[in-house]
């Protein structure tokens, strides 16, 4: 699943530098991805505990809200998806797809999904929507975080830096708890405001382990798929140089963070370097809203 990175912009940054870019998106559009293993084992703990239902949260754009409608499609379980914000005239794709898939829309108003986490606010949904397994945003728990442990492998034992976008944290502490020797982790943040992130990790991650797991929050451009024209002309040039697709909101930020560490000298020239492409190629096809409920 690795590839090396033939992007002849490459050489700029010296004859020594070797990137790889570990390519999760060819796992699937829908279900690939980092979600393809942070799903595994929720889905698994869903079957095994009986429950008719899965219920999970995000927004209208939700690569976690595509995913699970479509995983649990493939699984033959019901799914009820919270979604943030009132409900539209029209529908987004990604939210036209997962109600395709067979995932039942429920909007809430933005205060109550800042309550999506409250052990209160869940059990109002439960007892208005019937007995569900609850995965949260993301799908980052103990389930969610074991599949993303799984991510590297043995063949990756050799890099010295290994870097992913990182939202609710998951994705960045299954890594790190499967790095080896004295692999840094570095996680490219793509929202401003990550509480309770750094928490998650000093929870997940033995202390040698912990010290060698890093965020970056230069790159956010703003905050959540926000960008601005010089992260979508990179994505756009990356993509043409190497034929790799990325999007802006994960793996265009991750790279776009690379490049720009190796341009002021922040990693070392000669290192080996992996990048996970973490997918969410679905956000390419689905800008546009169409009409439908």
């Amino acid at each position: 699943m690795n590839e090396l990175l033939n992007d002849p912009y490459l050489k700029y940054f010296g004859n020594d530098l070797r990137i790889s870019i570990k390519r999760l998106d060819k796992l699937g559009v829908y279900d690939g991805g980092n979600k393809h293993f942070k799903l595994r084992y929720n889905l698994q703990k869903a079957q095994n505990s009986g429950s008719p239902t899965v219920l999970t949260f995000g927004g209208a754009y939700s690569n976690h809200i595509a995913a699970t409608a479509f995983a649990c499609l493939k699984a033959g379980i019901n799914c009820i998806g919270i979604v943030r914000g009132e409900e539209p005239i029209a529908l987004s794709k990604t939210l036209l797809e997962a109600k395709a898939n067979g995932m039942k829309l429920h909007f809430v108003t933005r205060s109550d999904y800042r309550r999506r986490t409250e052990p209160e606010y869940i059990k109002s949904l439960l007892d208005e929507y019937g007995p569900a397994y609850v995965i949260p945003e993301g799908g980052t728990n103990e389930e969610g975080i074991k599949g993303c442990e799984e991510i590297l492998t043995d063949e990756d034992k050799s890099f010295d830096h290994v870097f992913c976008a990182c939202a609710t944290g998951g994705t960045l502490a299954g890594i790190a708890k499967s790095s080896k020797g004295n692999q840094i982790i570095n996680g490219i943040a793509i929202l401003k405001n990550m509480d309770g992130i750094n928490t998650l990790l000093d929870e997940q991650l033995e202390d040698d382990v912990r010290v060698k797991t890093k965020i970056n929050f230069s790159y956010t451009f703003g905050g959540y798929a926000k960008q601005n024209s010089e992260l979508q002309n990179f994505i756009s040039e990356f993509t043409t140089r190497t034929g790799v697709p990325i999007e802006p909101v994960y793996t265009g930020k991750t790279l776009y963070g690379v490049y720009d560490m190796l341009r002021k000298g922040d990693i070392e020239k000669n290192s080996r370097i992996l990048i996970i492409h973490t997918g969410g190629l679905q956000y390419l096809n689905q800008n546009s809203l169409i009409s439908g409920t």
